[in-house]
């Protein structure tokens, strides 16, 4: 009995990690992919929301509503280049730089 409890209890587990790996953003992502300003400046909705930050291309859409500074903030830079916005109030933020890093979808080309 105690061993097929042990046994349910490791399928369980393989399932739980199974579906949380589906369900994190993919590791595998193509975050050099060039992309243009002109590309970006057609997703500038709350909706639907890219901004260029340096020289990377980031799509927000997913983190507008989960900003600790709100949303305005990010809904400021969809479309646009949110290089200044993000190093005014983020400048030598680690953590805000490894946060932007996980919505990284590309890098800006002329």
């Amino acid at each position: 009995m105690v061993k097929k409890t042990v046994i349910g209890l490791i399928g369980a587990a393989i399932a739980m990690s199974a579906a949380v790996a589906v369900a994190a953003p993919s590791q595998a992502a193509d975050t050099n992919k060039p992309i243009k300003a002109s590309t970006v400046a057609k997703h500038s909705s709350r909706a639907n929301c890219w901004s260029i930050v340096g020289k990377g291309v980031y799509n927000l859409t997913a983190y507008v509503n989960r900003h600790p500074g709100g949303s305005a903030m990010i809904t400021a830079i969809c479309g646009r280049n949110g290089t200044s916005a993000f190093n005014s109030q983020h400048s030598g933020d680690g953590n805000a730089t490894a946060t932007l890093a996980t919505f990284k979808i590309g890098r800006l080309v002329k």
